[in-house]
């Protein structure tokens, strides 16, 4: 297999030493596998910010000068990292993104992973009325989101597969190689513009614009990494406006949470929140994966299992018997459309017993008896009619049956 990541996350900053740390590790935290960052002309090198990051190989600094630097950044990002990284996050530094329904960020790209693209909203934070700079996280001292319909939060940040994008158009869109093709929310509606109706019910981007008003000034002062000549395009009657806007409470991390980012800062010793499993990394056939996602799921760690089935995917995995458990695993864990697709792409490589029998399995997951009864009638047919029989499928089927009592076969039988 490649060494090819799955995940990945793109920024351009400048003299954003004092915050860096924290959306680095906490972005290794939730899945990203390989942060890209270019460095503007920054007072303190980011190189010698994260360098104690860079030794552990989860990211790679690029020097970049000049002005309005931040769309050749993308795009050289793009064609660097294309073959390495399957799907690409374009993010700002004040930007995080925060997982509602999924462990991690790569379950949640793969559940969206036949579109180009996803496109997530900004949910933007206040100034919790702070003057100064305090010490800590920034997910930990800006609680207060901006309440109401703040139009900001129309913007949407994307991750895409960098496979299919051609060109990238601003920070917020991309264009793709197909026509037709482009990013879908989390409803899976088309997004075809910097703005879409706002949704964030399954992951959101905390978009930290403001901090305190020392860091808004130097905000100010640094200007824009996309247009230069529109002069920074704020002013402090936008943080004013803030500091009396309505607000609702709402953290972005728990206290446990908080403690592991912190320590991880202090230590320099990254940590995922799903790791990996080095065994189903490591497996050298189809029954020794097997065996290690099957301990994984009866130890109810699911979610590594799959985040696991998913990285051998990227890095050239994508045999039978990886995809089959990866449709299961996908099911076990309520991602049921995902599990479906899995089981047409079997059946259109293979349109076998094996290949009918996972989605007798997928359907009895998802609690549809009938479908299962149906597509279990077939296979029961199919094995007799072509003296298959004698495949461990056939008995599979016929014990389950038992169990369940969908009636592939009659009760006297």
């Amino acid at each position: 297999m490649s060494g090819r990541k799955y995940l990945g996350l793109c920024a351009i900053v400048k003299d954003e030493h004092l915050f860096l740390e924290e959306f680095v590790a906490y972005h290794y935290s939730i899945g990203f596998e390989k942060l890209v960052i270019y460095d503007n002309e920054s007072a303190v090198p980011v190189k010698d910010t994260l360098r104690r990051y860079m030794e552990h190989g989860a990211v790679e600094v690029f020097p970049i000068k000049g002005e309005s630097m931040q769309m050749p950044c993308y795009a050289h990002c793009l064609e660097t990292f294309r073959d390495k990284v399957a799907f690409l996050a374009f993010l700002d530094a004040d930007e995080f993104v925060v997982l509602k329904k999924h462990a991690d960020a790569r379950l949640l790209v793969f559940e969206y992973e036949k579109h180009p693209g996803l496109a997530m909203h900004w949910v933007t934070y206040g100034s919790s009325g702070r003057l100064t700079r305090p010490a800590g996280l920034v997910l930990d001292n800006y609680t207060e989101v901006l309440a109401g319909d703040v139009p900001n939060n129309l913007h949407v940040k994307c991750i895409v597969k960098t496979a299919q994008v051609a060109a990238v158009r601003d920070p917020h869109q991309f264009v793709f190689r197909e026509p037709g093709m482009c990013c879908v929310d989390e409803r899976g509606m088309p997004v075809t513009s910097a703005l879409s109706p706002f949704c964030a019910g399954v992951v959101q981007v905390n978009h930290y614009a403001f901090k305190s008003q020392e860091d808004f000034e130097a905000k100010m002062a640094r200007g824009r990494a996309d247009v230069a000549t529109l002069g920074g395009g704020r002013s402090l009657d936008q943080f004013y406006a803030q500091a009396v806007a309505p607000v609702a409470h709402n953290p972005a991390l728990s206290g446990y949470a908080s403690a592991r980012l912190k320590n991880a800062i202090r230590s320099g010793r990254l940590f995922r929140d799903v790791p990996e499993c080095p065994a189903c990394q490591a497996a050298g056939d189809d029954e020794a994966l097997a065996r290690e996602v099957r301990r994984l799921v009866e130890k109810s760690r699911t979610a590594t299992a799959l985040v696991s089935l998913v990285a051998r995917r990227a890095a050239g995995d994508g045999g039978w018997a990886a995809t089959r458990l990866t449709a299961l695993c996908c099911a076990a864990l309520g991602m049921f459309e995902r599990a479906l697709d899995l089981c047409r792409e079997l059946m259109v490589r293979e349109p076998s017993v094996r290949s009918h029998f996972l989605h007798f399995q997928v359907l009895l997951a998802m609690g549809d008896r009938d479908g299962a009864r149906s597509v279990g009638c077939y296979v029961r047919y199919a094995c007799e009619l072509f003296g298959a029989d004698s495949i461990p499928q056939y008995a599979e089927l016929r014990a389950m049956d038992a169990r369940e009592g969908l009636g592939v076969w009659p009760r006297e039988a």
